[in-house]
């Protein structure tokens, strides 16, 4: 262990001897959060939606045939009782719900006001905004058509909005940039670490040290793994105090997703070393792996929105996974039932990754 813990400390000196991967590390970051957290989204289609009829009538009927056979929303299931509706947004099965409440078709009929509660899940702002503008429309629409003479406003939406009532985009970006930092700071960077031995030609030197493989593994990705928790902590800390973003669920299970998450990008980091002869292609390779990554993520495009055989290879990004498990810790403050499934794709993920990039690590010291 001695010869593990002194091979570690070169890697933080060679590390923070290197100013311009001091910048990398610590400033790149900080540019990265400010700059992409402005950042928001406008394409909105396959909003999952709930409308619960408690009212089971002609009128409710009508209504509910507006928010069909559309390509903005998805009628995911009807229910009598909206009593679980709530919960069934805070666990991520809907985006939004419209109810329609007992005696609906009657107090039309007399003419009086009736009221059509909204409810929506405010964790993305531009998606909750346009369904929102969506709803609204339906609902005025159809008030149009059943006026008959009478005034329009008979009908009148009521919104609630939870998880962000103000909507404000910048909530929504943070924990997906905090996803982001982490990919550059473990995949990247392992990967330029192990290439730049290979480059200056002590990769060889290492080989015949009495350090073990798992040895020259282990410290070639631990500095990297302890910088990447630090700078997520310099980004939450960001995100707090300056952007104001709430923290609604357990800090314990973020950071354990988020170490679920570094393993799987260490893995990906040491995988492109074995394949990679150069910094450059190290950098080009991570670069489009990154790209992919991004995109994929549901970050900036929601991922309900792309082509279903894109869905599908979504299925393999584990930042997928960190990010809307850290949406909705942060945002809703769900708890380990809720991110559950997130937590073992990306555990499933991570160890496949790492086995087979330290495999091929292996075979290339063999």
């Amino acid at each position: 262990m001695n010869a593990l813990l002194n091979f570690i400390r070169k890697e933080f000196i060679q590390v923070f001897r290197d100013r311009n991967m001091v910048r990398i590390i610590f400033v790149v970051p900080l540019v990265q959060l400010f700059i992409l957290g402005y950042a928001v989204t406008t394409d909105v289609r396959n909003v999952d939606l709930l409308f619960v009829d408690r009212d089971d009538s002609q009128m409710s009927r009508e209504l509910l045939g507006s928010f069909m056979n559309n390509e903005y929303f998805n009628v995911k299931a009807l229910y009598q009782y909206a009593e679980p509706v709530e919960r069934l947004i805070r666990r991520g099965e809907a985006k939004a719900a419209v109810v329609v409440g007992r005696n609906f078709e009657r107090g039309l009929e007399k003419g009086e006001g009736v009221g059509i509660q909204v409810l929506l899940d405010g964790e993305n702002s531009n998606t909750s905004s346009v369904a929102l503008s969506y709803c609204v429309g339906y609902i005025n629409s159809f008030a149009h058509r059943i006026a008959r003479g009478r005034t329009a406003h008979v009908v009148n939406p009521v919104m609630n909005i939870r998880y962000n009532p103000e909507l404000e985009s910048v909530y929504f970006m943070i924990p997906g940039i905090i996803g982001v930092l982490l990919t550059v700071l473990t995949m990247l960077l392992t990967g330029l670490a192990i290439v730049k031995e290979k480059e200056k030609g002590t990769f060889e030197q290492l080989m015949v040290t009495p350090l073990k493989p798992w040895q020259i593994i282990a410290g070639k990705t631990i500095p990297f793994a302890v910088l990447a928790l630090v700078a997520m902590g310099i980004a939450m800390i960001v995100g707090v105090l300056w952007f104001k973003v709430p923290i609604r669920g357990s800090i314990v299970l973020f950071v354990l997703g988020a170490f679920c998450f570094i393993i799987a990008n260490l893995g990906l980091g040491i995988f492109i070393s074995t394949i990679a002869g150069t910094q450059q292609q190290a950098l080009f390779t991570s670069w489009a792996f990154m790209v992919v990554f991004i995109l994929l993520s549901g970050l900036f495009f929601p991922i309900e929105n792309m082509p279903h055989w894109v869905q599908y290879i979504t299925v393999v990004n584990p930042l997928k996974y960190f990010i809307r498990s850290a949406r909705d810790l942060l945002l809703k403050g769900v708890g380990l039932q809720t991110i559950l499934p997130d937590l073992e794709a990306l555990v499933i993920i991570g160890i496949s990754i790492f086995a087979t990039s330290v495999m091929r690590f292996h075979k290339r010291l063999t």
